[in-house]
């Protein structure tokens, strides 16, 4: 677990559905998460932040005191959002169902407007990044609708998604105005780099500016604090191709599966059908 420079608990959402985001949260209930604020020594001004989505494994991968470093020794804030404790658990790996991907995207969206309102913090300097389930939920997070609907007037300067399942995408997709970058590793059987090689593709056609990057032999979360290992918990659904509709739904081309207001139910059948389980994580080459 992180030990951080400040715990701050902030108001979110947690709708099932990105059609509850685009329809403003109208009936979804409010919920109260925390988020780890790291600031940079002897701060005098406003200073940047990047807030971060964690991913699957909760706080225990070490990134997190890994990326903290770094970000504040280089002027940067860091501000690391829990999506989990306060609801109730401290991983979605042994089952992705447990918290939809609408509600990851929609608390990295209230982080932003939390940090924004922070005296400590330049607004207009303002970066999402996220590593895994994390890092998809900054990719599915760079779209104008959801900017519009979940932060106004507020504009993210960058997002980063480090390894991002791209099995989940807009069919249509509509970039915000700010630079993506996605790092994948060659060898990674979850988050695999041809499938964001095809979306990035995509995401350039429709006018998004996005960089990728690969690292040849690594696996995914090249970057966490253990050796690449099997983790027979995984579920690996990267064979599935599940799409995000303009109404904000979400179906899987295909199954013909559509998930209306069932996220749990929707992804537990999509795994039934496509779901691999197993696959190799962690830094370095696999065994």
């Amino acid at each position: 677990m992180v030990k951080a420079a400040e715990r701050i608990t902030f108001e979110t959402r947690t709708p099932q559905s990105y059609s509850e985001i685009l329809r403003g949260y109208a009936g979804t209930p409010a919920a109260a998460i925390t988020g780890d604020l790291f600031l940079p020594a002897g701060a005098a001004r406003k200073v940047p932040v990047v807030v971060t989505s964690i991913g699957s494994h909760g706080l225990t991968s070490g990134r997190e005191e890994l990326y903290a470093e770094a970000l504040t020794g280089a002027g940067f804030a860091m501000f690391i959002v829990d999506s989990y404790t306060a609801r109730g658990f401290t991983e979605t790996i042994s089952d992705q169902g447990k918290l939809s991907m609408a509600a990851s995207v929609t608390d990295a969206m209230f982080a932003i407007r939390r940090m924004a309102a922070d005296a400590r913090v330049d607004a207009k300097k303002i970066a999402l990044m996220g590593y895994s389930r994390g890092g998809a939920t900054a990719v599915q997070g760079w779209d104008e609708r959801i900017r519009r609907a979940a932060l106004g007037d507020l504009r993210p300067v960058a997002h980063v998604g480090l390894y991002p399942p791209c099995y989940q995408r807009w069919r249509h997709p509509q970039p915000v105005n700010a630079p993506l970058l996605m790092l994948f590793g060659g060898a990674d059987e979850l988050a695999r780099e041809d499938r964001g090689m095809e979306y990035a593709a995509v995401l350039r056609a429709a006018g998004g500016d996005v960089t990728t990057v690969t690292y040849p032999g690594l696996q995914h979360s090249f970057d966490a604090n253990y050796a690449a290992k099997p983790n027979p918990q995984t579920m690996n659904l990267s064979a599935s191709r599940i799409m995000i509709e303009d109404d904000g739904d979400m179906s899987e081309d295909i199954t013909g599966l559509r998930a209306g207001g069932d996220w749990a139910g929707f992804l537990h059948a999509v795994g039934a059908r496509l779901g691999v389980k197993g696959a190799v994580t962690g830094n370095g080459p696999g065994p």
